[in-house]
């Protein structure tokens, strides 16, 4: 089976290493795997590390050009010897800005289409997609609530749940180990200013005047969140670093003792799932549409976005590191059980399986 992954620019810069995961599963199963990523990746610089060189696409350009600019990633992932029809069996689109040039695709190929619908704002698009190409389309939720907001809207034949997997630390390092620095990294969209900013306050009430934490957040959260203005005024700069560019160096993040997720927009990230699955204690906002969010099990939750709470809530960790050991244990021990990234890469080949069989599509 051959299979083109197609990202747009935002999705290829905050889950790379999803991507990578992807190829190198898919490959390990015996899929021919190509990609297409958009020339330029928002806030990343980093190449990808696959196994064939991707195809680099012009991701700008006015709507009656994309037939054309399909049409060159087409010819480049073929080849010119071959013929662009039937050229792949599976086309499969990582990130809303791409869905237009993924059913283009589709189209010059002859073949099906897969959505990633990785969050909970997709869901009605996917829809109206389904009812314009309800015969080649599906639908791939990375858990199950988006799976069963699908299946409301109406294309639940056409879904498929495909669990987003980890990487599992085969061993991990002492959380808050004494006799030396503890590091704490904010994680965040910067969509939510408020839930940053709570979240950020409550951070800094739980070190007080302790000299041994270090902050570290990424570009949104400092710039979009507010929390680089925010430190300033609370006088806390000295305490905060910011990491530009954090997917690249999400070796980083994963050697940190406890990770701050304030965002509950129903969307899913692979670095929450890294925390977890390397034994970071996570203190993050409840968030109903992400399953893996269980409360002192592979998480604390916090139920409003105050940055009382909040502080509480860090508080409980970064102030009894026994119980922030026992919550990373806890949470490796279930993404290992759950959320493996070689078992995300068997449910895609069974979903593309499902898509491209004689008639499977035409009896939906």
């Amino acid at each position: 089976m051959r299979v083109l992954l197609l990202a747009d620019r935002v999705f290829a810069a905050h889950e790379r290493v999803l991507i990578e995961r992807i190829a190198v599963g898919l490959v390990a199963e015996g899929i021919d795997v190509h990609c297409a990523l958009p020339a330029h990746r928002q806030g990343s610089g980093t190449p990808f590390t696959l196994a064939r060189q991707p195809v680099v696409y012009n991701d700008r350009g006015l709507a009656f050009t994309r037939r054309i600019r399909a049409a060159q990633i087409a010819r480049q992932v073929v080849g010119d010897s071959k013929s662009v029809q039937d050229g792949m069996d599976m086309v499969h689109v990582f990130g809303g800005s791409a869905w237009g040039m993924g059913r283009e695709l589709g189209d010059l190929f002859g073949c099906p289409v897969a959505y990633e619908v990785w969050r909970e704002g997709m869901v009605e698009r996917a829809a109206r997609v389904y009812l314009r190409n309800p015969n080649d389309s599906g639908f791939f939720a990375p858990d199950t609530p988006i799976e069963q907001s699908l299946i409301g809207s109406g294309v639940g034949s056409a879904t498929r749940l495909t669990h987003w997997g980890a990487s599992v630390a085969q061993s991990t390092g002492e959380l808050l180990a004494q006799g030396r620095d503890h590091t704490v990294v904010l994680v965040s969209s910067g969509r939510d200013r408020d839930r940053c900013i709570a979240a950020f306050e409550g951070l800094v009430s739980a070190i007080g005047s302790r000299e041994d934490v270090l902050i570290f957040v990424n570009t949104q959260a400092a710039e979009q969140g507010g929390i680089w203005k925010r430190a300033k005024q609370l006088g806390v700069l000295e305490k905060l670093t910011v990491v530009q560019q954090m997917e690249d160096r999400r070796d980083l993040v994963l050697r940190c003792d406890l990770m701050v997720y304030p965002d509950q927009r129903h969307e899913h990230r692979t670095i929450l799932l890294d925390a977890m699955g390397h034994g970071l204690g996570v203190i993050a906002a409840h968030d109903d549409q992400v399953s893996v969010l269980i409360n002192h099990e592979t998480a604390l939750l916090v139920e409003s976005a105050t940055s009382e709470q909040w502080g509480q809530r860090i508080s409980e960790l970064l102030d009894n590191p026994d119980d922030a050991r026992r919550l990373g244990r806890s949470a490796r021990l279930y993404i290992q059980q759950h959320r493996r990234t070689g078992v995300h890469a068997v449910s895609l080949v069974d979903a593309y399986s499902w898509m491209t069989e004689s008639g499977s599509l035409a009896v939906r």
